[in-house]
């Protein structure tokens, strides 16, 4: 079967400008809310079929990571996890009206043929955007997406804030309003940023709060990071263009992060923008801890190694603690531990007095060396701290390397 067939003649020249929105509505929604957009980019040659099946082909050659495809009925509330990748990705595309199939193409830019239109199609973005937005980006980049009919592209949320381009083929797009925490909980947001890109979880019952977008050739739609979404292609070969990137905004994904630690414990954590001050300190207390499983895992490495570790006596470690409560001064304390000048941190669901006493009875043994793995179970807490209050201990080494 002549799969493109229907697609439109590819046109020799573009309007310099590819993307229009009104910019009353950009303002207004963008990064908050979804709004619609229109493209000039249905016809472009590199979209075609042909083309689209030879980067598939050179993908899945050099750059095998970069591709991914599953086959198979699939529901809104299914979990990518669950479907089927046991099949040849090139006969499905060959088949595509009858594979049932969907392929995403990541990071499309890093082929040539698609590089300059990449840079074409993200400055464009980034000139909407305007304010600074280059220094607030951590990572950029297109993805196109390749659908069988009638496909269901499960519904999930994304890190990414996207533009989402519709090149070839009709299909219907539900987005969610990400504040609504019956749509989308916080237990879920944090599971999605620390341990399982699959958790928030689809509620039918709650499908009548979704925007529908009808999307064609010609027109798109903005999601914020984290709008929950899910697609249902139309009786025809679907093919979507993502312009899209990642903020460096970690702050807000290491509290997120945080609260699932805190959860864990036993804590009911308050979400993100509710207090600056435990807002950075929660930030702080995960980048801590982030840098520690670097530090061991570069350790215990280090230790299957020949080469004996280095131990480096009585070294200054800094001592910060706070109650969830509220901030406490500590006075360093001197310590002896092994490895780089790198953070650690201690998490516990102990209470203060608990803490104290712990220090206390370990105090005795201050002449001994501390490996890095031990510096992370052993801390030391000092200073007027509420008493019986839980507490979480950030323990950062800043002696020689």
């Amino acid at each position: 079967m002549d799969i493109s067939a229907g697609f439109p003649v590819p046109e020799t020249t573009l309007p310099d400008k590819w993307i229009d929105v009104d910019s009353s509505v950009f303002r207004e929604r963008f990064e908050r809310k979804s709004f619609e957009v229109a493209h000039h980019l249905a016809s472009h040659p590199q979209f075609q079929l042909p083309q689209l099946m030879e980067l598939t082909e050179r993908t899945l050659r050099t750059r095998p990571s970069d591709l991914y495809y599953d086959m198979g009925d699939v529901a809104p509330g299914q979990k990518w996890k669950d479907t089927n990748h046991a099949f040849s990705p090139l006969d499905a595309l060959d088949q595509l009206e009858d594979s049932n199939a969907w392929f995403i193409l990541r990071d499309a830019q890093r082929d040539p043929a698609y590089t300059e239109l990449y840079r074409h199609a993200i400055a464009e973005v980034k000139d909407m955007i305007g304010g600074g937005i280059e220094s607030k980006i951590r990572n950029e980049e297109i993805i196109i997406f390749i659908t069988s009919p009638k496909r269901v592209t499960a519904y999930h949320i994304d890190r990414e804030c996207n533009f989402i381009l519709q090149i070839h083929g009709e299909k219907d797009l539900y987005v969610f309003d990400r504040e609504d925490r019956q749509i989308l909980p916080e237990e879920e947001i944090e599971q999605f940023w620390t341990i399982d890109n699959n958790a928030p979880n689809y509620r039918p019952e709650l499908q009548d709060r979704s925007r529908l977008y009808r999307l064609a050739p010609g027109n798109g739609v903005h999601v914020p990071v984290n709008c929950p979404h899910w697609l249902k292609n139309d009786d025809n070969i679907s093919v979507t263009l993502s312009v899209n990137f990642q903020f460096i905004d970690s702050i807000r994904a290491d509290i997120y992060r945080a609260n699932y630690y805190l959860r864990r414990l036993g804590f009911n954590p308050n979400p993100p923008g509710q207090s600056a001050v435990r807002d950075r300190a929660k930030a702080m207390a995960y980048s801590t801890a982030s840098a520690v499983r670097r530090a061991a895992r570069s350790a215990l490495k280090k230790a299957a190694s020949p080469e004996p570790a280095r131990m480096i006596p009585k070294a200054l470690v800094e001592t910060r603690a706070f109650c969830l409560m509220g901030f406490h001064r500590v006075q360093p304390a001197p310590c002896i531990c092994t490895g780089p000048a790198t953070p650690f941190v201690h998490l516990t669901g102990k209470t203060t007095s608990q803490i104290d006493y712990d220090v206390s009875r370990r105090s005795r043994a201050a002449d001994e060396h501390i490996t890095v793995g031990r510096l992370v179970e052993r801390f030391r807490l000092i200073g007027n701290r509420p008493r019986n209050k839980p507490a979480l201990a950030v323990v950062t080494y800043t002696g020689p390397a």
